[in-house]
């Protein structure tokens, strides 16, 4: 009986390692992906002929 809870313990850690991996995956992505959209908004306004001369 002590062997079935150890191991459905590491099954369960197991699980949750798993979730929370692919969990820092997203986030990572996500900040990426933040981060690519806000340099493509910055490169358009400094490429945008109407703000030039405005500082």
């Amino acid at each position: 009986m002590k062997t079935d809870f150890v191991e459905f313990e590491m099954i369960r850690r197991g699980r949750f390692s798993v979730i929370f991996l692919m969990s820092k995956i997203r986030q990572q992505r996500t900040a990426e992906q933040i981060q690519l959209l806000l340099s493509e908004l910055i490169q358009r306004d400094i490429q945008d002929p109407r703000l030039l001369g405005i500082t």
